[in-house]
């Protein structure tokens, strides 16, 4: 740091000296002195007085520079990016910067006096005690790679390099953070190693758990894209120190949708808040998240890492180096996979095959027989060209080679079968895959339909005479039904104009019998009605009358008589006016010649309200009571 001066102190200071100094030098019995060299020496001393200030000026000056440069490099050396150490001989701390006091972890003031070798881990003192000796034994550069322990962090690489001062009593140090370094390094070894191990172990499970351990993360997963993307599958599972079973899951509302298509996605604590629709999440009490997507080499996501803690972070940034260095190898491991898949599928076709598939090179040796080909040709790897289904082989590979698709198709008897042969020349390995396929069964099928179509052929030649000849004689047939239908045509339109005839005589009966009917009927009701109106009230007075027996009969009789020769127009008569009674029938009638309430009451000799009530009834047993209609006017609508 920069100490504060008093200038005129120590002006004051200097003029002390200089005087006591003149003093001393008067005490010594100096010669006198003339005016002239007086004042001469008073000029010498004015001219060296003013060039001591101009000096003094540029001392303080130089002392000013000087003290502003070494506060820069103080600066510089407290916060340099490394930590600066001084070391003595025995590997005490001297000396140490800002980032020197951060990297051990202790503060500054602490550390002077204090080994180094203290916070080394303990397999890398032997090496760190031979680095201090080496370092003060030569006068080069020495480096070194030791582990430092720090209460309550993990352990820290640092890389060290050092020399010794110039007198030999101890040397410099710089101390530079390789952590995350290391642990690249690491994670690239693990790569390397894995795989190739004797351990037999699943790479993605033995990646599982090294992200677990290496990254201080209590769940680690990796999956495998579904094919539309909105799904994963596991592929390994580590949670709280072990392995779990693989699963399938939607990716919507979790943060590993969130992963798929970036490169990293970090959620550095609160986790299981921003997505409180993971199960997992809440399950686990998730802080932190990280997760970065697994890229095909078409530039597609096939896949994503996902590591999740208890605890949140602080920084993820060596996570995330980690997990790209990871997710590169990881992809390709699972891109391996999937084309192994894909190639088991593929291969498996031909082995599955139920047809003969055979594999030949140009000079005729058999390279492969799936199983079909091997239990219909039982022989073929041994006759090799000798075999049937190899017959005619050299003229047919002139002809493959010939022909612009490289395919061919022909048909060869093996025994009692017959097989199609489908060929392809595969020129860059000079080979022929034949594909086969029975047409036993067709070839036989071919032959009876063969022997089918010249037995048609014969039958058609017969069938053709005997249809000449029948068609002769159904042209004879024609012509004689052409003449039959016109004599046909001829009755029909006879026939017709008869209908026609009958069909309007039938009509006018049907008209005339209608009238007839319906002039029947009304004289029968006329006369039933006459009876019961003009004959029968009368009978009914004359038997209320004192007559004697012998009149008594004949008007019993006379009523009898009148009964048995109505009797039949009854089902005839109007349904209304059988429900009436004779009196009611007598005052009706009356109503219809014109005659009032009064006359009537007269004319039967009964009371007014008599006559009232009877009318009443005969509304009602018509059905015109309170109607606003004439009794006599329906009457006469009922005749």
């Amino acid at each position: 740091m920069k100490k504060d001066r008093n200038p005129s102190a120590e002006a004051a200071e200097l003029r002390r000296r200089a005087e006591a100094r003149l003093r001393a030098a008067a005490t010594k019995g100096a010669p006198a002195r003339t005016a002239a060299d007086t004042q001469r020496l008073v000029h010498e001393v004015q001219v060296h007085q003013i060039e001591l200030e101009m000096q003094n000026e540029e001392l303080r000056q130089s002392r000013a520079e000087a003290e502003a440069g070494l506060e820069r490099y103080s600066e510089l050396y407290d916060f340099a990016p490394v930590g600066y150490l001084t070391l003595g001989r025995d590997g005490a701390i001297r000396q140490v910067n800002l980032t020197g006091a951060r990297l051990l972890g202790v503060e500054r003031v602490r550390l002077p006096g204090r080994r180094f070798g203290a916070f080394v881990g303990a397999p890398d003192r032997a090496n760190f005690k031979a680095f201090l000796e080496k370092v003060f034994a030569s006068q080069a550069q020495e480096v070194c790679e030791v582990t430092l322990l720090k209460e309550g962090k993990g352990p820290l690489n640092v890389h060290i390099t050092a020399t010794v001062s110039q007198d030999g009593q101890e040397c410099r140090a710089m101390m530079a953070d390789i952590t995350e370094r290391k642990q690249l390094e690491n994670a690239q070894l693990f790569l390397l190693q894995c795989g190739w191990s004797a351990s037999g172990e699943d790479f993605f499970e033995s990646l599982a758990r090294y992200l677990a351990e290496t990254l201080d993360m209590d769940y680690v997963c990796i999956d495998r894209l579904e094919g539309d993307g909105l799904t994963a599958k596991t592929v390994a599972i580590y949670f709280d120190g072990k392995f779990e079973d693989n699963l399938a899951y939607a990716l919507k509302d979790t943060p590993c949708g969130d992963v798929v298509g970036k490169t990293i996605c970090a959620f550095p604590r609160d986790v299981r808040h921003l997505f409180p629709r993971d199960v997992a999440l809440q399950e686990m009490v998730a802080e932190s998240y990280l997760g970065t997507t697994l890229w095909g080499s078409r530039g597609q996501p096939i896949g994503l890492i996902a590591v999740i803690g208890r605890q949140p972070r602080a920084d993820l940034h060596l996570e995330e180096a980690i997990l790209k260095v990871v997710a590169i190898r990881a992809a390709g491991e699972l891109e391996r996979r999937q084309a192994e898949a894909e190639t088991e599928r593929l291969a498996s076709f031909p082995m599955l095959n139920p047809r003969p598939i055979v594999e030949v090179d140009v000079a005729g040796h058999v390279h492969f027989c799936n199983p079909a080909a091997e239990r219909m040709l039982p022989d073929l790897c041994q006759r090799g060209l000798g075999h049937p289904w190899l017959a005619g082989w050299e003229p047919m590979m002139e002809n493959l080679c010939e022909a612009r698709s490289k395919q061919m198709v022909r048909e060869v008897p093996v025994g009692e079968k017959w097989y199609q042969q489908t060929m392809h020349l595969v020129e860059d390995d000079q080979r022929v895959r034949i594909y086969g396929a029975d047409i036993t069964a067709r070839k036989q099928a071919s032959e009876e339909l063969l022997k089918a179509y010249a037995e048609v052929e014969k039958r058609v030649v017969e069938r053709t005479a005997e249809l000449v000849t029948s068609n002769k004689d159904l042209e004879l047939e024609i012509v004689h039904r052409k003449q039959a239908e016109a004599a046909l045509r001829n009755k029909t339109i006879e026939l017709k104009e008869k209908a026609i005839g009958l069909e309007e005589a039938n009509a006018a009966l049907k008209v005339l019998l209608k009238q007839r009917e319906g002039d029947k009927i009304e004289l029968e009701e006329k006369v039933l009605l006459n009876v019961n109106q003009l004959i029968i009230p009368y009978l009914g007075k004359l038997k209320r009358r004192k007559l004697d027996a012998k009149q008594k009969a004949h008007v019993d009789i006379l009523e009898s008589n009148l009964n048995e020769i109505v009797s039949p127009f009854t089902r005839s008569l109007s349904s209304k006016f059988l429900r009436l009674s004779h009196t009611e029938l007598e005052v009706s009638n009356l109503i219809q010649q014109g005659k009032n309430t009064k006359e009537i009451a007269e004319i039967m000799n009964l009371a007014e309200s008599t006559i009232d009530f009877h009318r009443n009834n005969i509304r009602e047993k018509l059905g015109v009571k309170n109607k606003k209609i004439s009794l006599k006017t329906y009457l006469f609508s009922l005749r």
